[in-house]
């Protein structure tokens, strides 16, 4: 009876100490679970706030490059500006100019200039053209024997 008693009491010692184990496996799985939860939410922070900071750094960019066009547009205004008051001096010349060309067109209207030319002037001419032609390579045409073949008629 006694070795029976002492059985049972070391039996329920030794479920004692099982059932504490399992308490303590079960206290240390959800602290490990809570770990892990925290360094997601924590990692999800971290995310949350740099896509934050990309979101603002594109603001800015953007912000930034519109000003930039802005800034662009501008220049490119007052450079056209300065050009077009440059350019009025000479427009006018340049009409004056044209006038003075219609007038001698009209002038020598039905009459073409020849400007003389002296031989070795010709022949220098003729010789840098010359010198310019391309030989035309002639590239036979392959026949064949084949009944669906379009003749041309041109």
């Amino acid at each position: 009876m006694k070795k029976q008693q002492q059985q049972q009491q070391q039996q329920n010692k030794d479920d004692e100490k099982k059932d504490d184990e399992k308490k303590d496996d079960q206290k240390q799985d959800k602290q490990d679970q809570q770990k892990q939860d925290q360094q997601k939410q924590d990692q999800e922070k971290k995310d949350q706030q740099k896509q934050d900071e990309q979101k603002q750094q594109e603001k800015k960019d953007g912000e930034q490059s519109e000003k930039d066009k802005q800034d662009q547009q501008k220049q490119q205004q007052q450079q056209q500006q300065q050009q077009d008051q440059s350019k009025q001096p000479e427009a006018k010349k340049d009409q004056a100019q044209q006038q003075q060309d219609d007038q001698k067109d009209k002038q020598g209207a039905g009459m073409a200039r020849a400007i003389p030319m002296t031989q070795q002037e010709a022949q220098r001419l003729l010789d840098t053209l010359k010198s310019e032609e391309k030989a035309m390579i002639f590239i036979p045409q392959i026949r064949t024997n084949r009944p669906d073949r379009v003749l041309k008629d041109w």
